[in-house]
Protein backbone atom coordinates (compact mmCIF):
# COMPACT_ATOMS: atom_id res chain seq x y z
CA UNK A 1 0.00 0.00 0.00
CA UNK A 2 1.27 3.42 -0.94
CA UNK A 3 1.64 5.04 2.48
CA UNK A 4 1.07 8.46 0.96
CA UNK A 5 -2.54 7.46 0.22
CA UNK A 6 -3.39 6.27 3.74
CA UNK A 7 -4.81 9.66 4.87
CA UNK A 8 -7.14 9.68 1.83
CA UNK A 9 -8.22 6.10 2.51
CA UNK A 10 -8.90 6.96 6.17
CA UNK A 11 -10.93 9.96 5.08
CA UNK A 12 -13.02 7.77 2.77
CA UNK A 13 -13.58 5.26 5.58
CA UNK A 14 -14.68 8.08 7.89
CA UNK A 15 -17.08 9.44 5.27
CA UNK A 16 -18.42 5.93 4.55
CA UNK A 17 -18.99 5.34 8.27
CA UNK A 18 -20.76 8.68 8.59
CA UNK A 19 -22.97 7.91 5.58
CA UNK A 20 -23.84 4.48 7.01
CA UNK A 21 -24.78 6.10 10.32
CA UNK A 22 -26.91 8.68 8.51
CA UNK A 23 -28.68 5.94 6.57
CA UNK A 24 -29.49 4.13 9.80
CA UNK A 25 -30.78 7.34 11.39
CA UNK A 26 -32.86 8.15 8.33
CA UNK A 27 -34.27 4.64 8.37
CA UNK A 28 -35.18 5.06 12.05
CA UNK A 29 -36.77 8.43 11.29
CA UNK A 30 -38.81 6.88 8.46
CA UNK A 31 -39.97 4.13 10.82
CA UNK A 32 -40.93 6.63 13.49
CA UNK A 33 -42.63 8.83 10.92
CA UNK A 34 -44.56 5.88 9.53
CA UNK A 35 -45.50 4.81 13.05
CA UNK A 36 -46.71 8.32 13.76
CA UNK A 37 -48.85 8.28 10.62
CA UNK A 38 -50.27 4.90 11.58
CA UNK A 39 -51.11 6.09 15.09
CA UNK A 40 -52.72 9.22 13.66
CA UNK A 41 -54.75 7.11 11.24
CA UNK A 42 -55.85 4.81 14.05
CA UNK A 43 -56.66 7.85 16.21
CA UNK A 44 -58.83 9.30 13.44
CA UNK A 45 -60.90 6.12 13.37
CA UNK A 46 -61.24 5.63 17.12
CA UNK A 47 -64.80 5.93 18.42
CA UNK A 48 -65.66 6.15 22.08
CA UNK A 49 -67.04 2.81 23.19
CA UNK A 50 -70.74 2.79 23.95
CA UNK A 51 -71.55 1.88 27.54
CA UNK A 52 -74.22 -0.50 26.36
CA UNK A 53 -71.60 -2.65 24.67
CA UNK A 54 -68.71 -2.31 27.09
CA UNK A 55 -67.92 -2.81 30.73
CA UNK A 56 -65.59 0.19 30.71
CA UNK A 57 -67.38 2.97 32.69
CA UNK A 58 -64.92 5.63 31.54
CA UNK A 59 -66.42 6.13 28.09
CA UNK A 60 -69.80 7.55 27.27
CA UNK A 61 -71.04 7.52 23.70
CA UNK A 62 -70.21 7.22 20.01
CA UNK A 63 -69.52 10.04 17.60
CA UNK A 64 -69.92 13.62 18.75
CA UNK A 65 -72.86 13.04 21.10
CA UNK A 66 -76.40 14.37 21.00
CA UNK A 67 -75.91 17.95 22.23
CA UNK A 68 -75.00 20.52 19.58
CA UNK A 69 -74.80 24.00 21.15
CA UNK A 70 -73.33 25.67 18.04
CA UNK A 71 -76.05 24.30 15.77
CA UNK A 72 -78.67 25.33 18.34
CA UNK A 73 -77.47 28.94 18.74
CA UNK A 74 -75.62 29.64 15.51
CA UNK A 75 -73.50 32.77 15.14
CA UNK A 76 -73.37 34.92 18.27
CA UNK A 77 -73.06 38.67 18.45
CA UNK A 78 -73.35 41.45 21.04
CA UNK A 79 -76.52 43.51 20.70
CA UNK A 80 -76.93 47.22 21.42
CA UNK A 81 -77.70 46.44 25.07
CA UNK A 82 -74.50 44.44 25.57
CA UNK A 83 -76.30 41.10 25.59
CA UNK A 84 -74.99 37.93 23.96
CA UNK A 85 -77.43 37.33 21.11
CA UNK A 86 -78.17 34.23 19.01
CA UNK A 87 -78.64 34.89 15.31
CA UNK A 88 -80.49 31.57 14.94
CA UNK A 89 -82.87 31.91 17.89
CA UNK A 90 -83.13 35.68 17.47
CA UNK A 91 -82.97 36.21 21.22
CA UNK A 92 -80.36 36.68 23.97
CA UNK A 93 -78.57 33.53 25.15
CA UNK A 94 -76.21 32.51 27.93
CA UNK A 95 -73.20 30.21 27.59
CA UNK A 96 -71.95 28.10 30.51
CA UNK A 97 -68.82 26.00 30.43
CA UNK A 98 -65.42 24.92 31.71
CA UNK A 99 -61.88 26.12 31.24
CA UNK A 100 -59.02 23.78 30.46
CA UNK A 101 -55.52 24.43 31.85
CA UNK A 102 -52.43 25.65 29.97
CA UNK A 103 -51.96 24.08 26.55
CA UNK A 104 -48.23 23.69 27.21
CA UNK A 105 -48.62 20.98 29.82
CA UNK A 106 -49.00 17.22 29.48
CA UNK A 107 -52.35 16.41 27.93
CA UNK A 108 -53.40 13.44 30.08
CA UNK A 109 -52.68 15.38 33.25
CA UNK A 110 -54.70 18.37 32.13
CA UNK A 111 -57.39 16.40 30.28
CA UNK A 112 -57.10 18.63 27.20
CA UNK A 113 -58.37 16.13 24.68
CA UNK A 114 -61.41 15.38 22.58
CA UNK A 115 -62.77 12.63 24.82
CA UNK A 116 -62.65 14.82 27.93
CA UNK A 117 -64.43 17.64 26.07
CA UNK A 118 -67.05 15.18 24.87
CA UNK A 119 -67.61 14.04 28.45
CA UNK A 120 -68.06 17.66 29.55
CA UNK A 121 -70.52 18.37 26.76
CA UNK A 122 -72.68 15.26 27.16
CA UNK A 123 -72.50 14.48 30.89
CA UNK A 124 -71.87 17.96 32.34
CA UNK A 125 -73.96 19.84 29.71
CA UNK A 126 -71.44 22.57 28.90
CA UNK A 127 -71.93 24.88 25.91
CA UNK A 128 -68.41 26.30 25.77
CA UNK A 129 -64.80 25.36 26.46
CA UNK A 130 -62.04 27.86 27.26
CA UNK A 131 -58.47 27.11 26.16
CA UNK A 132 -55.83 29.16 28.03
CA UNK A 133 -52.70 30.02 26.07
CA UNK A 134 -50.21 30.95 28.79
CA UNK A 135 -47.48 33.40 27.83
CA UNK A 136 -44.87 32.41 30.44
CA UNK A 137 -44.47 29.24 32.52
CA UNK A 138 -43.43 27.32 29.41
CA UNK A 139 -46.24 28.89 27.39
CA UNK A 140 -46.28 30.30 23.89
CA UNK A 141 -43.67 33.04 24.44
CA UNK A 142 -41.21 30.49 25.85
CA UNK A 143 -42.25 27.66 23.55
CA UNK A 144 -44.05 28.60 20.30
CA UNK A 145 -44.57 24.91 19.47
CA UNK A 146 -47.55 24.83 21.87
CA UNK A 147 -49.47 26.27 18.93
CA UNK A 148 -49.71 22.69 17.63
CA UNK A 149 -51.48 21.56 20.81
CA UNK A 150 -53.78 24.57 20.66
CA UNK A 151 -54.88 23.96 17.08
CA UNK A 152 -55.70 20.33 17.87
CA UNK A 153 -57.83 21.36 20.85
CA UNK A 154 -59.67 24.04 18.86
CA UNK A 155 -60.45 21.63 16.03
CA UNK A 156 -61.70 19.01 18.51
CA UNK A 157 -63.95 21.56 20.24
CA UNK A 158 -65.36 22.75 16.92
CA UNK A 159 -66.00 19.20 15.77
CA UNK A 160 -67.86 18.55 19.03
CA UNK A 161 -70.13 21.58 18.41
CA UNK A 162 -68.79 23.56 21.37
CA UNK A 163 -68.17 27.28 21.48
CA UNK A 164 -64.47 27.79 22.13
CA UNK A 165 -62.72 30.72 23.82
CA UNK A 166 -59.14 31.23 22.67
CA UNK A 167 -57.63 32.84 25.77
CA UNK A 168 -54.38 34.88 25.55
CA UNK A 169 -53.57 34.17 29.19
CA UNK A 170 -52.00 37.41 30.47
CA UNK A 171 -51.05 36.42 34.00
CA UNK A 172 -48.68 37.14 36.90
CA UNK A 173 -45.54 38.91 35.68
CA UNK A 174 -47.13 39.38 32.28
CA UNK A 175 -49.81 41.59 33.89
CA UNK A 176 -49.36 44.40 31.37
CA UNK A 177 -50.71 43.08 28.05
CA UNK A 178 -48.61 45.66 26.17
CA UNK A 179 -45.48 43.76 27.20
CA UNK A 180 -46.04 41.24 24.41
CA UNK A 181 -48.26 43.25 22.08
CA UNK A 182 -46.28 42.35 18.94
CA UNK A 183 -46.52 38.63 19.75
CA UNK A 184 -50.22 39.03 20.50
CA UNK A 185 -50.80 40.75 17.14
CA UNK A 186 -49.06 37.90 15.30
CA UNK A 187 -50.95 35.29 17.31
CA UNK A 188 -54.41 36.76 16.79
CA UNK A 189 -53.74 37.55 13.14
CA UNK A 190 -53.02 33.85 12.63
CA UNK A 191 -55.91 32.63 14.81
CA UNK A 192 -58.41 34.95 13.12
CA UNK A 193 -57.28 33.88 9.66
CA UNK A 194 -57.25 30.21 10.65
CA UNK A 195 -60.48 30.01 12.67
CA UNK A 196 -62.20 33.39 12.37
CA UNK A 197 -64.84 32.14 9.95
CA UNK A 198 -66.03 29.55 12.48
CA UNK A 199 -69.14 30.89 14.26
CA UNK A 200 -68.13 29.08 17.45
CA UNK A 201 -64.80 30.87 17.99
CA UNK A 202 -64.51 33.68 20.57
CA UNK A 203 -61.28 35.64 21.04
CA UNK A 204 -60.28 36.52 24.63
CA UNK A 205 -57.38 38.89 24.10
CA UNK A 206 -56.06 39.41 27.67
CA UNK A 207 -56.97 37.17 30.58
CA UNK A 208 -56.20 39.07 33.80
CA UNK A 209 -54.42 42.41 33.33
CA UNK A 210 -52.94 43.60 36.61
CA UNK A 211 -50.74 46.46 37.68
CA UNK A 212 -52.18 48.58 34.85
CA UNK A 213 -55.11 50.96 34.43
CA UNK A 214 -57.91 50.70 31.89
CA UNK A 215 -56.30 53.28 29.56
CA UNK A 216 -53.26 51.01 29.18
CA UNK A 217 -55.45 47.97 28.51
CA UNK A 218 -57.48 49.92 25.96
CA UNK A 219 -54.26 50.95 24.20
CA UNK A 220 -53.51 47.23 23.83
CA UNK A 221 -57.07 46.41 22.72
CA UNK A 222 -56.91 49.17 20.09
CA UNK A 223 -53.89 47.35 18.64
CA UNK A 224 -55.34 43.82 18.72
CA UNK A 225 -58.99 44.33 17.75
CA UNK A 226 -58.25 45.71 14.24
CA UNK A 227 -55.89 42.78 13.60
CA UNK A 228 -58.69 40.30 14.35
CA UNK A 229 -61.22 42.34 12.39
CA UNK A 230 -59.15 41.94 9.23
CA UNK A 231 -60.27 38.30 9.14
CA UNK A 232 -63.19 37.89 11.56
CA UNK A 233 -66.23 39.69 12.96
CA UNK A 234 -66.54 37.21 15.84
CA UNK A 235 -66.91 38.25 19.46
CA UNK A 236 -63.84 39.63 21.23
CA UNK A 237 -63.56 39.64 25.03
CA UNK A 238 -61.33 42.28 26.63
CA UNK A 239 -59.86 41.88 30.11
CA UNK A 240 -60.32 44.62 32.72
CA UNK A 241 -58.07 46.06 35.46
CA UNK A 242 -57.26 44.30 38.77
CA UNK A 243 -57.30 40.75 37.44
CA UNK A 244 -60.48 41.43 35.42
CA UNK A 245 -62.63 42.85 38.19
CA UNK A 246 -62.90 46.59 37.55
CA UNK A 247 -65.40 46.35 34.70
CA UNK A 248 -66.86 49.73 35.64
CA UNK A 249 -63.56 51.43 34.80
CA UNK A 250 -64.40 50.86 31.11
CA UNK A 251 -67.56 53.00 31.10
CA UNK A 252 -65.97 56.36 30.27
CA UNK A 253 -63.81 55.03 27.44
CA UNK A 254 -64.97 51.70 25.95
CA UNK A 255 -63.42 49.98 22.94
CA UNK A 256 -64.91 51.47 19.77
CA UNK A 257 -65.80 48.30 17.90
CA UNK A 258 -68.70 45.93 17.37
CA UNK A 259 -69.10 42.58 19.15
CA UNK A 260 -67.03 43.47 22.22
CA UNK A 261 -67.55 41.97 25.69
CA UNK A 262 -65.59 42.65 28.89
CA UNK A 263 -64.21 40.01 31.25
CA UNK A 264 -65.10 39.78 34.92
CA UNK A 265 -63.46 37.19 37.24
CA UNK A 266 -64.22 36.15 40.81
CA UNK A 267 -63.27 33.51 43.37
CA UNK A 268 -66.17 33.10 45.75
CA UNK A 269 -64.17 32.53 48.96
CA UNK A 270 -62.32 35.82 48.37
CA UNK A 271 -64.77 37.96 46.40
CA UNK A 272 -68.30 38.38 47.73
CA UNK A 273 -71.14 39.25 45.38
CA UNK A 274 -72.31 42.29 47.34
CA UNK A 275 -68.79 43.73 47.15
CA UNK A 276 -68.70 43.65 43.34
CA UNK A 277 -72.28 43.55 42.12
CA UNK A 278 -72.51 47.33 41.83
CA UNK A 279 -69.51 47.32 39.46
CA UNK A 280 -71.24 44.86 37.13
CA UNK A 281 -74.56 46.70 37.32
CA UNK A 282 -72.93 50.02 36.49
CA UNK A 283 -71.29 48.43 33.43
CA UNK A 284 -74.57 46.81 32.34
CA UNK A 285 -76.46 50.07 32.83
CA UNK A 286 -73.93 51.72 30.53
CA UNK A 287 -74.70 49.16 27.81
CA UNK A 288 -71.49 47.16 28.21
CA UNK A 289 -71.55 43.38 27.85
CA UNK A 290 -70.00 41.17 30.53
CA UNK A 291 -68.66 37.60 30.25
CA UNK A 292 -67.35 35.83 33.38
CA UNK A 293 -64.58 33.94 31.61
CA UNK A 294 -63.14 32.56 34.87
CA UNK A 295 -64.40 31.89 38.39
CA UNK A 296 -63.90 29.42 41.20
CA UNK A 297 -65.54 28.46 44.49
CA UNK A 298 -62.24 28.74 46.42
CA UNK A 299 -60.05 31.70 47.30
CA UNK A 300 -58.30 33.47 44.43
CA UNK A 301 -55.20 31.31 44.90
CA UNK A 302 -57.22 28.21 43.97
CA UNK A 303 -57.07 26.70 47.47
CA UNK A 304 -58.82 26.92 50.80
CA UNK A 305 -62.26 25.68 51.75
CA UNK A 306 -64.76 26.29 48.94
CA UNK A 307 -67.54 28.75 49.72
CA UNK A 308 -70.51 27.15 48.01
CA UNK A 309 -73.07 29.51 49.55
CA UNK A 310 -71.35 32.48 47.97
CA UNK A 311 -70.71 30.58 44.72
CA UNK A 312 -74.43 29.83 44.48
CA UNK A 313 -75.26 33.49 45.13
CA UNK A 314 -72.91 34.52 42.32
CA UNK A 315 -74.22 31.96 39.83
CA UNK A 316 -77.85 32.70 40.68
CA UNK A 317 -77.17 36.35 39.95
CA UNK A 318 -75.29 35.64 36.70
CA UNK A 319 -78.02 33.29 35.50
CA UNK A 320 -80.74 35.83 36.29
CA UNK A 321 -78.88 38.52 34.36
CA UNK A 322 -78.03 36.20 31.47
CA UNK A 323 -74.28 36.65 31.96
CA UNK A 324 -72.24 33.77 30.51
CA UNK A 325 -69.74 31.99 32.77
CA UNK A 326 -66.80 29.60 32.62
CA UNK A 327 -65.50 27.63 35.63
CA UNK A 328 -61.77 27.23 36.39
CA UNK A 329 -60.80 24.43 35.68
CA UNK A 330 -60.70 20.91 34.28
CA UNK A 331 -57.43 19.54 35.61
CA UNK A 332 -56.08 17.20 38.29
CA UNK A 333 -53.93 19.90 39.88
CA UNK A 334 -53.38 19.45 43.59
CA UNK A 335 -55.69 22.33 44.48
CA UNK A 336 -59.35 22.60 45.31
CA UNK A 337 -60.27 24.81 42.34
CA UNK A 338 -59.41 21.88 40.04
CA UNK A 339 -62.44 19.79 39.13
CA UNK A 340 -60.58 16.48 39.42
CA UNK A 341 -58.59 14.94 42.24
CA UNK A 342 -54.93 14.07 41.55
CA UNK A 343 -55.95 10.43 41.92
CA UNK A 344 -58.05 10.81 38.75
CA UNK A 345 -54.83 11.12 36.72
CA UNK A 346 -53.98 7.50 35.81
CA UNK A 347 -54.99 6.17 32.41
CA UNK A 348 -57.71 5.83 31.24
CA UNK A 349 -59.37 8.57 33.30
CA UNK A 350 -58.11 11.33 31.03
CA UNK A 351 -60.75 10.33 28.46
CA UNK A 352 -63.70 11.05 30.74
CA UNK A 353 -66.24 8.85 32.45
CA UNK A 354 -65.28 10.28 35.85
CA UNK A 355 -67.22 9.08 38.85
CA UNK A 356 -68.16 11.44 41.69
CA UNK A 357 -65.28 9.98 43.71
CA UNK A 358 -62.88 11.26 41.01
CA UNK A 359 -64.07 14.83 41.49
CA UNK A 360 -63.12 17.41 44.10
CA UNK A 361 -65.84 19.14 46.12
CA UNK A 362 -65.69 21.98 43.61
CA UNK A 363 -65.85 19.55 40.71
CA UNK A 364 -68.94 17.82 42.05
CA UNK A 365 -70.62 21.15 42.76
CA UNK A 366 -69.97 22.65 39.34
CA UNK A 367 -70.97 19.48 37.50
CA UNK A 368 -74.32 19.49 39.28
CA UNK A 369 -74.77 23.20 38.63
CA UNK A 370 -74.06 22.79 34.93
CA UNK A 371 -76.54 19.94 34.68
CA UNK A 372 -79.30 22.16 36.12
CA UNK A 373 -80.94 24.43 33.55
CA UNK A 374 -80.26 28.15 33.91
CA UNK A 375 -83.12 30.38 35.08
CA UNK A 376 -82.11 32.96 32.47
CA UNK A 377 -85.19 34.47 30.85
CA UNK A 378 -84.39 36.36 27.63
CA UNK A 379 -87.65 38.30 28.00
CA UNK A 380 -86.72 39.65 31.43
CA UNK A 381 -85.38 43.17 32.00
CA UNK A 382 -82.46 44.03 29.76
CA UNK A 383 -79.44 46.01 30.97
CA UNK A 384 -81.14 49.12 29.55
CA UNK A 385 -83.93 48.70 32.07
CA UNK A 386 -82.49 46.50 34.83
CA UNK A 387 -84.04 45.62 38.12
CA UNK A 388 -82.55 47.71 40.89
CA UNK A 389 -79.48 46.08 42.46
CA UNK A 390 -79.13 45.76 46.17
CA UNK A 391 -77.49 48.90 47.50
CA UNK A 392 -73.82 48.39 48.33
CA UNK A 393 -74.08 50.53 51.44
CA UNK A 394 -76.44 51.98 53.99
CA UNK A 395 -76.64 55.31 55.75
CA UNK A 396 -77.03 58.93 54.65
CA UNK A 397 -76.42 59.83 51.02
CA UNK A 398 -75.49 57.52 48.16
CA UNK A 399 -72.32 55.63 48.97
CA UNK A 400 -70.28 53.31 46.78
CA UNK A 401 -68.01 50.74 48.42
CA UNK A 402 -64.97 49.29 46.64
CA UNK A 403 -63.11 46.48 48.41
CA UNK A 404 -59.81 44.98 47.27
CA UNK A 405 -57.78 42.27 48.98
CA UNK A 406 -54.30 43.47 49.84
CA UNK A 407 -53.05 40.08 51.11
CA UNK A 408 -54.30 36.53 51.60
CA UNK A 409 -52.45 33.75 53.41
CA UNK A 410 -55.17 31.09 53.46
CA UNK A 411 -55.99 31.31 57.18
CA UNK A 412 -56.68 35.01 56.93
CA UNK A 413 -56.60 38.07 54.75
CA UNK A 414 -56.50 41.88 54.76
CA UNK A 415 -58.57 44.20 52.62
CA UNK A 416 -58.51 47.88 51.68
CA UNK A 417 -61.91 49.59 51.47
CA UNK A 418 -62.83 52.78 49.65
CA UNK A 419 -66.08 54.62 50.46
CA UNK A 420 -67.13 57.09 47.76
CA UNK A 421 -69.85 59.69 48.34
CA UNK A 422 -71.82 59.78 45.08
CA UNK A 423 -74.47 62.15 46.39
CA UNK A 424 -74.53 65.93 45.95
CA UNK A 425 -74.24 66.62 49.66
CA UNK A 426 -71.81 65.92 52.49
CA UNK A 427 -72.56 62.83 54.61
CA UNK A 428 -71.21 61.08 57.67
CA UNK A 429 -70.59 57.70 56.11
CA UNK A 430 -71.71 54.32 57.41
CA UNK A 431 -71.63 51.09 55.40
CA UNK A 432 -72.51 47.43 55.89
CA UNK A 433 -71.60 44.36 53.86
CA UNK A 434 -70.93 40.65 54.28
CA UNK A 435 -67.40 39.35 54.72
CA UNK A 436 -65.71 36.01 55.16
CA UNK A 437 -64.28 35.13 58.60
CA UNK A 438 -63.89 37.22 61.74
CA UNK A 439 -62.39 40.71 61.81
CA UNK A 440 -59.28 40.89 63.98
CA UNK A 441 -58.48 44.56 63.48
CA UNK A 442 -59.43 47.57 61.37
CA UNK A 443 -58.08 51.06 60.74
CA UNK A 444 -59.55 54.45 59.92
CA UNK A 445 -63.05 53.31 60.89
CA UNK A 446 -65.22 52.34 63.83
CA UNK A 447 -66.65 48.90 63.28
CA UNK A 448 -68.70 46.03 64.63
CA UNK A 449 -69.44 42.56 63.27
CA UNK A 450 -72.59 40.49 63.57
CA UNK A 451 -72.29 37.06 61.98
CA UNK A 452 -70.89 37.70 58.50
CA UNK A 453 -72.14 41.29 58.40
CA UNK A 454 -69.50 43.96 58.98
CA UNK A 455 -70.70 47.48 59.75
CA UNK A 456 -68.20 50.34 59.65
CA UNK A 457 -68.56 54.09 60.01
CA UNK A 458 -66.45 57.22 59.98
CA UNK A 459 -64.35 57.72 63.12
CA UNK A 460 -65.95 60.08 65.64
CA UNK A 461 -63.36 62.76 64.98
CA UNK A 462 -63.75 62.63 61.16
CA UNK A 463 -65.46 65.45 59.32
CA UNK A 464 -68.40 64.77 57.02
CA UNK A 465 -67.47 63.28 53.66
CA UNK A 466 -68.03 65.90 50.97
CA UNK A 467 -69.94 65.33 47.75
CA UNK A 468 -67.82 63.31 45.33
CA UNK A 469 -65.12 62.74 47.96
CA UNK A 470 -63.84 59.39 49.21
CA UNK A 471 -62.60 57.88 52.45
CA UNK A 472 -60.25 54.91 52.76
CA UNK A 473 -60.07 52.35 55.55
CA UNK A 474 -59.32 48.66 55.88
CA UNK A 475 -59.45 45.54 57.98
CA UNK A 476 -57.87 42.13 58.51
CA UNK A 477 -59.84 38.96 59.27
CA UNK A 478 -59.13 35.35 60.19
CA UNK A 479 -60.87 32.45 58.47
Amino acid sequence: IDSSKIPNIMSLITVKTALTTMEKELHKFEEISQLGKSIAKIGDNIKLINKSTSNDPRVITDGIGSRQPVSDYGTLYVDDSGRLYSSKLEQPVQLRGMSLHGVQWDHPWYFSNREAMLELKEAWKIDAIRIPVYLGQGGIIDNPSVLLNLETMIKDALDLQLYVLIDWHVHNDQGDPNRYVSEAKSFFAYMAKRFGSEPAVIFEICNEPNGVQWDQIKTYADEIVPVIRQSSDNIIIVGTPTWSQDVDSVIANPVQAENILYAFHFYAASHYLNQFKHKIERALNAGLGIFVTEFGSTNFGGNGQPNFRETSAWLDYLDQRGISWINWNLSAENEESAALKPSAHPIPSQVGGWQNADLTESGNYIKQRLREPSVFDPDADSPQNPSQPEPPSEGAGSLQVDLKLSSDWGQGYCADVLVINQSNQAVVWKVSFEIEGTVTNAWNAEWQQSGQMLTAQAPAEAAALGAGRQASWGFCASR
